[in-house]
């Protein structure tokens, strides 16, 4: 698949995940947002459950889901792995915002005023 989820997938990734990553990459392209998080729920869980990209894709689902919360709950655990990565942050504040959320920057703002 191109675009976004055009990644090369890290060496020590079983057999099984990168086959489930595969058909997940498939479903979002066809815009099958459901089964593509099911099947990157499934390629995460055969990776260990510690996948960055596993949980930004999931992420990805959510938010294409409109399921705003969920996004920012589970892009907010990748950050806590990838903390440096720009398009994870990226996709965590669309989901914070979307989803009405207050951050830690606007709750002190909030204390401020």
């Amino acid at each position: 698949m191109d675009g976004m989820f055009k990644i090369a997938l890290a060496a020590d990734l079983s057999e099984e995940a990168k086959a489930l990553a595969d058909e997940a990459d498939r479903r979002f392209g066809h815009e099958d947002y459901v089964g593509a998080l099911d099947k990157y729920g499934a390629a995460q869980r055969a990776a260990g459950g510690r996948n960055v990209e596993f949980l930004h894709r999931i992420g990805r689902c959510h938010l294409k889901l409109e399921q705003f919360d969920e996004a920012a709950n589970v892009l907010k655990h990748a950050l806590k792995l990838d903390p440096a990565n720009a398009a994870l942050k990226k996709d965590y504040k669309l989901a914070v915002d979307r989803s009405g959320k207050p951050t830690a920057k606007s709750k002190a703002r909030s204390k401020v005023r």
